[in-house]
């Protein structure tokens, strides 16, 4: 008899932990929810980590590109002011000529 009461009792606690059926229906519902809100914000999450990464990529190679050009245009520069400065020496000698 003591078991079988001991029994009931905690069949009765347990019984008590659970919330009525229709709460239980709004917090599973609720979970749901939540879940496809976790879901939803981890696709996008990783969607905006894709697209930063591509433009991290993009940005490095303009920024390679961007560095070449500035090399080539010094090497222009310094060219074009080796000819002029050809150019005035050789006018200097023709003007005091």
């Amino acid at each position: 008899m003591f078991t079988f009461l001991y029994t009931v009792q905690n069949l009765i606690k347990m019984l008590n932990l659970f919330p009525p059926v229709q709460e239980s229906a709004s917090l599973a519902d609720r979970l749901i929810q939540y879940q496809l809100t976790r879901a939803q914000e981890a696709e996008e999450t990783y969607a905006l980590k894709n697209e930063l990464s591509l433009t991290k990529q993009k940005h490095a190679t303009a920024q390679k590109q961007l560095k070449e050009a500035e090399a080539l245009l010094g090497d222009i520069k310094e060219r074009v002011g080796f000819r002029l400065h050809g150019i005035m020496l050789i006018s200097d000698v023709l003007l005091n000529a």
